[in-house]
C-alpha cells in the first residue's frame, strides 16, 4: 500500500482525464486529492 497525492488546479480536473487511473489505485492505495484553488 503507498501513498498518493495527486494534485490539481480546479476542482473538478480529476474527473476529466485521470478519473478511472485514480480510482483503479484506490483500490490498493491511499490517495489524497488535493485542489489548488482561489474559487474564482
Amino acid at each position: 500500500m503507498s501513498n498518493i497525492a495527486c494534485v490539481f488546479a480546479h476542482p473538478d480536473d480529476e474527473a476529466f482525464g485521470p478519473g478511472g487511473t485514480i480510482a483503479k489505485l484506490a483500490k490498493n492505495n491511499h490517495i489524497e486529492i488535493i485542489c489548488c484553488t482561489d474559487g474564482n
